[in-house]
């Protein structure tokens, strides 16, 4: 093991006396103590304390400074503990991390495998061009992302790879920013276009509409081409997308059918139809998208299709459940008929999805102070019959149904 080791583990006994000797014997090494002894330099025993920072402080020196970048998250750490005021220590390392002598150092250290090293030490010295190039280059994306805020036209080509990021908002951002100094070129304007990110579609359609660019006719040719990117792009730029856009959901194309269930959403409207018989697509995706529409206003469904959906045995096990869901939503005693169904349909999986929605309304049902009518009520009773549920459970939603006889509303 290395030398400091069991030295370290004796740092931490209990006794203080023990803590102090090791902390002694740690100040005569010189490697791998740096460590245990910033632990230490937080001591609740002022000797050991002091004896700590006495022997950091003798290697504050740049031949040292790797070792402190190795242990700068404990040393940041230091800034929160309240024993002692650990300030003007913290403030001395990181004044010698940022010493232009060790300047590779320090940008090796946004290369460091753990995530609090790269940051700590990008905060160090972030208005330095290589340590924001490094940042730039990390696959950390918070690390990325605190380098592309302190970015500006002088990094223009530092930014340029963030075009292809795997997070929109820093697409967005690089975007932005190379438009406005004049350094997007056209062909990374019209590429994002067509990207899948709604900021980044945005600031290259200011950007284009400046260079005259007819947005709607440029979508409606990338709609051809079964771009599902294009299809949001024509909502936005076109007061009178929503007829191409409706054809977009008899595309071949599950991309194209989920960006139109999106651009229909964003249009507005009462389009909760066409969602729900999109919850009866083949694709898994499609109907997740349907789903999350529908549930967005769940009283507007066509609940009686949506009961067809889910009791049809050849329909897709991810269409039955999703409506299920939104069935669920409908509102309270409506959502308590139409699971208790889906639970006798002999299905597991929405059995199992149905018990589920069925314990959560009857810990929750009494939020809300709604009755129900007479109809409701004997088709809940009917439903509950066949639902195979638990004794406990049937004997539950008995008494919850018979607590209402007497004042119930009108149909």
């Amino acid at each position: 093991p290395p030398a400091g080791a069991p030295l370290g583990l004796m740092s931490m006994a209990p006794d203080g006396r023990v803590r102090e000797a090791a902390v002694r014997a740690l100040a005569a090494l010189e490697e791998r103590e740096i460590p245990f002894l910033v632990l230490r330099a937080n001591d609740w025993v002022p000797q050991v304390r002091t004896r700590a920072l006495t022997a950091l402080r003798e290697r504050l020196v740049i031949g040292r400074a790797a070792d402190f970048v190795a242990a700068l998250p404990l040393v940041i750490g230091l800034r929160g503990r309240a024993r002692h005021d650990h300030a003007a220590f913290v403030g001395e390392v990181t004044s010698l991390l940022a010493d232009d002598r060790f300047a590779d150092g320090l940008r090796a250290g946004c290369s460091s495998p753990d995530r609090e090293t790269r940051r700590a030490c990008y905060r160090i010295a972030p208005a330095r061009p290589a340590m924001r190039a490094a940042a730039l280059a990390s696959n950390d994306t918070m690390l990325r992302g605190l380098a592309l805020r302190g970015t500006n036209a002088a990094d223009r080509e530092l930014v340029r790879p963030i075009l292809r990021d795997r997070v929109g908002s820093f697409r967005a951002q690089a975007l932005r920013l190379l438009v406005d100094c004049g350094a997007a070129t056209d062909a990374e304007v019209l590429r994002a276009l067509l990207d899948r990110n709604d900021q980044v579609r945005g600031v290259a359609q200011v950007a284009a509409t400046r260079g005259g660019v007819d947005l709607p006719g440029f979508y409606r040719a990338h709609i051809d081409k079964n771009d599902p990117a294009a299809v949001l792009g024509l909502v936005e730029t076109s007061p009178v997308a929503a007829t191409r856009v409706r054809a977009a959901l008899s595309s071949p194309f599950a991309g194209m059918r989920r960006a139109a269930i999106r651009g229909l959403a964003r249009i507005g409207g009462d389009s909760a139809d066409l969602f729900a018989a999109a919850l009866d697509d083949a694709a898994p995706g499609v109907v997740t998208e349907a789903r999350r529409q529908l549930l967005r206003a769940p009283m507007n469904a066509p609940a009686h299709w949506l009961a067809a959906l889910v009791a049809r045995n050849d329909a897709s096990p991810a269409a039955r459940l999703a409506a299920l869901d939104v069935l669920a939503a409908r509102g309270k005693w409506p959502a308590l008929i139409d699971l208790l169904v889906a639970a006798g349909l002999g299905d597991r999986d929405l059995h199992a999805r149905a018990s589920s929605r069925l314990a959560v309304w009857i810990a929750t049902y009494n939020r809300s102070f709604s009755v129900p009518t007479p109809v409701e009520i004997a088709a809940a009773r009917r439903a509950l019959d066949g639902a195979g549920q638990s004794a406990e459970r049937v004997a539950e939603l008995r008494s919850i149904l018979d607590s209402h006889r007497g004042r119930v509303r009108d149909p």
